[in-house]
């Protein structure tokens, strides 16, 4: 996982990205066939907020997501074997409202990163 988020007094763009590979091998209770399932996952996500109030920020973004899969199983003294995989990709239209934060503001005037790594899950990265 990761999470970039780039603001100044206005306006914040955020980065969410998210991957996951899951995956299993093992044999069947019954006949004791091999079988590996394996399911991958990949999501990005892209929104830009507007700080509509002090404490509101609204914006618009987009998700998109793609899932592969697979399953194989072994063929048996009795029943055959199976090798099927799938990938779906799919994209998400965003409309976002959020609480606004107080934001630190950097006397450059420039933006800051919140990216979603060190403690509490967040810190905090100047571009000054």
């Amino acid at each position: 996982m990761l999470y970039l988020e780039m603001a100044n007094r206005n306006w914040a763009i955020r980065l969410d990205g998210l991957y996951m590979n899951l995956g299993e091998e093992g044999l069947t209770p019954v006949t004791e066939r091999q079988v590996e399932v394996d399911l991958k996952q990949v999501a990005i996500q892209a929104t830009g907020l507007w700080r509509a109030t002090s404490g509101v920020e609204i914006g618009i973004g987009g998700r998109l997501n793609s899932i592969k899969t697979g399953l194989k199983v072994q063929p048996g003294q009795v029943l055959p074997g199976r090798d099927d995989s799938g990938t779906n990709t799919w994209f998400d239209p965003l409309t976002v409202a959020r609480e606004a934060e107080q934001r630190y503001v950097s006397p450059y005037h420039l933006a800051y990163v919140y990216t979603g790594l060190g403690e509490d899950g967040r810190a905090m990265d100047c571009l000054e």
